[in-house]
């Protein structure tokens, strides 16, 4: 074969490969319209979603160094995951802020055990943070101290927000809720056959009550550390554990399904809310999937409404995941939602979200304005 041929086949191969990883990302814009139970491939699909734009992202930047027309390709692959990208970057946005309207600011963070720090000192720089961006309620999700840094060390170092719920129950990771303002009518909400949970309150706030969701959505389970999806083989006198595709991709499709199942219960707890309802934590989830669409037919993504810049939330896997987040009623408005990126205890970003009360009357947003119950 001819140096000629050669090229031309290399080139013929590239083209192939471009036009399957175009096609893959574009069938992937929809992988939040499917319930896990009803499709596999297509949440995972969404699971790739990230990683598949940077990989057209790159394509399209050498290809358009070469001067190669494959680059609109990988451009038109990107283009059409729009609803995507914009989930995740946002331009400056300039919300309306009413003069002496009402606030409420609200921080939600998934601590890690607080990174199991004997000193607790990224429990005490949070607190200080937070002090200083006048937080008013603080959501965490995997809520614990340790033997050296107890639950009662992180009360007193949190004593400025002296309304607080931390239920527990055996065998669920823990959740907590600190307030400036009272809490009533709070609830501990458990989800069958999974160790996470979440919570509900009503926020005696100065603006008016508002019933805020502290959320910790069924954790993905990747890791290489977990024997219960890996399988062992001897290698002479070394025995290793593989983790196989399959094996994975059962663990992620079975949690992908636990999420959609307890992100609808979540779904029908808000449509019999009254007052106007605030949704935070950690969804374990990406924008592209049929969690995050649940949610934001019914409630505002406050990233998109008041947000700039790149949003990430967990620090792994090169920092293209946002899967914490704030969500809103209509009766609220966003007018600021940023991730705070300095290094802490846990693998995930807090999420800070400042809010007005909306001025539209309560009597001119009525509920049947809410979508179709599911």
């Amino acid at each position: 074969m001819g140096q000629s041929a050669v090229k031309g086949l290399a080139k013929g191969i590239l083209l192939i490969l471009t036009l399957l990883l175009a096609a893959i990302t574009i069938l992937a814009s929809f992988a939040g319209r499917y319930h896990p139970a009803e499709s596999t491939i297509m949440p995972l699909l969404g699971l790739a979603l990230p990683f598949l734009l940077l990989a057209n992202g790159v394509l399209a930047l050498i290809f358009l160094l070469l001067r190669k027309a494959h680059f609109l390709i990988a451009l038109l692959a990107i283009g059409i995951n729009w609803n995507y990208l914009v989930t995740v970057f946002q331009w400056k946005n300039h919300p309306i802020i009413v003069a002496d309207a009402p606030t409420l600011t609200i921080a939600t963070y998934n601590v890690h055990g607080f990174g199991h720090e004997f000193t607790g000192y990224s429990c005490k720089e949070l607190a200080r943070y937070c002090q200083e961006q006048q937080v008013d309620v603080i959501c965490f999700q995997e809520f614990s101290g340790n033997q050296a840094f107890t639950t009662d060390s992180i009360l007193e170092v949190f004593s400025h927000w002296p309304h607080r719920y931390l239920p527990q129950a055996e065998g669920h990771l823990q959740l907590a809720l600190f307030s400036r303002y009272p809490l009533k009518q709070t609830e501990h909400l458990l989800f069958p056959e999974s160790a996470n949970c979440s919570m509900m309150a009503n926020v005696e706030a100065p603006g008016g009550t508002v019933t805020l969701f502290n959320c910790h959505l069924q954790t993905t389970s990747i890791s290489q550390r977990r024997t219960t999806w890996t399988r062992e083989m001897d290698y002479g006198d070394t025995r290793q554990k593989i983790q196989t595709t399959q094996e994975a991709a059962e663990t992620l499709h079975g949690n992908l399904k636990k999420r959609a199942q307890q992100a609808d219960s979540i779904y029908q707890r808000i449509r019999q809310t009254e007052h106007p309802v605030i949704l935070c934590g950690d969804l374990n989830s990406l924008p592209s999937s049929y969690t995050y669409r649940t949610f934001s037919t019914l409630l505002t993504d406050a990233f998109q409404e008041a947000g700039s810049g790149y949003m990430y939330t967990f620090r792994n896997a090169w920092r293209l995941l946002r899967i914490d987040y704030t969500f809103h009623s209509s009766r609220l408005r966003a007018t600021e939602c940023f991730s705070l990126t300095q290094e802490l205890c846990s693998d995930h970003n807090p999420v800070i979200t400042r809010f007005q009360y909306n001025p539209i009357p309560e009597s001119a947003l009525s509920e049947a304005a809410l979508p179709e119950e599911k």
